[in-house]
């Protein structure tokens, strides 16, 4: 062999095959849907990743209505992103849109609508400033701000005017960031967080020292967090081990907890103060009343055949709606 013939061995240009847009890419939805989020007046947005081949992409999808998702012909626009993507979120009813991807981008897209132009969404602003995939996302009830969080331990909060960190917490937990969810409040600056070293924290950025510690037990990690409809006191957490625990944010006490799913919790979703939907490391996507003292039971769904991943619900029509790896996306009829 001759001494200037270089063979790379294959790790050495995996993240170049992860991270390669070919010039020409096959314009479709994934299999794996991520996210699905509904605005206030019922758009839907639908996030997909292909995760198998040699290069990782991910996609964004707006429907004009949830129910016509996810078929390609039906929806009204989509854009193509620079890696697979994990989470998405309406920053208004309608134009403004928010995605975290896997590379680390945290992107704004907006919706066109021209006379005489197609409908089509294009990039407002982008930035990397995350190290890693950003895993979940939250806005703020007044839609001013965003908070971003995800396996690089950092948080970071984010003016939606121009897309840049107001806050910056990097280490916030000790291990990946699983969830973050503002406070339900009006104009509230209040989030919590939850990570896999077990710990749900609550965060204030008006206060020097911002964050406060509601729960910390490094035997169980925590996936998934969520306030409880109509009561700005009470934080749903979601373990690793499938349990779903009620938290008093004043006495730092569980107030009720429910062993649900056999694998780590996925998603939270308080609908109303009754209704709240949940779905796991599972094809189960199940509802329970939190009002209850063993947080009954209300619905259960088995029509996925793969991880159900993203859950939203669709005020205009009182649906929720669930999507997964199976490329599926599945309205749920609930007596609310």
């Amino acid at each position: 062999m001759e001494s200037n013939y270089l063979i790379d061995e294959p790790n050495r240009v995996a993240d170049v095959y992860r991270n390669y847009r070919p010039t020409v890419t096959p314009f479709e939805i994934e299999r794996r849907l991520d996210f699905i989020d509904i605005s206030e007046e019922g758009y839907a947005i639908l996030g997909s990743s292909n995760l198998s081949g040699r290069y990782w992409r991910g996609s964004v999808w707006y429907f004009k209505n949830a129910s016509l998702a996810p078929r390609k012909e039906s929806c009204a626009t989509g854009t193509e992103c620079e890696s697979s993507v994990c989470e998405g979120k309406f920053i208004d009813a309608k134009k403004t849109i928010i995605v975290g991807e896997d590379s680390g981008a945290v992107t704004v897209l907006e919706l066109i609508e021209e006379d005489d132009q197609p409908i089509s969404l294009e990039g407002k602003n982008s930035r990397h400033d995350h190290d890693s995939c950003v895993l979940s996302i939250s806005v703020s009830s007044d839609k001013s701000s965003v908070v971003t969080a995800g396996m690089d331990l950092c948080i970071k909060v984010w003016d939606t005017d121009e897309l840049v960190p107001a806050h910056t917490y990097r280490c916030a937990h000790s291990h990946h960031i699983m969830n973050v969810a503002y406070s339900t409040e009006a104009a509230s600056e209040v989030f919590a967080s939850c990570g896999l070293d077990g710990a749900a924290l609550l965060w204030d950025t008006r206060q020097p020292k911002p964050a406060t510690v509601i729960v910390d037990d490094p035997k169980e990690g925590l996936t998934a967090i969520a306030w409880q409809s109509g009561d700005s006191n009470t934080l749903v957490v979601g373990s690793a081990f499938g349990t779903v625990s009620m938290l008093d944010i004043r006495t730092r006490s569980v107030l009720r907890q429910s062993y649900l799913f056999q694998r780590p919790i996925y998603k939270l979703l308080s609908i109303e103060p009754s209704s709240l939907a949940t779905c796991a490391d599972s094809h189960e996507v199940i509802v329970l009343d939190p009002l209850t003292e063993d947080l009954k039971v209300r619905y259960k769904d088995e029509r996925h055949t793969d991880f159900v991943r993203g859950l939203s619900f669709d005020k205009q029509s009182r649906t929720l709606y669930s999507c997964g790896w199976d490329k599926q996306v599945i309205a749920h009829a609930i007596d609310l």
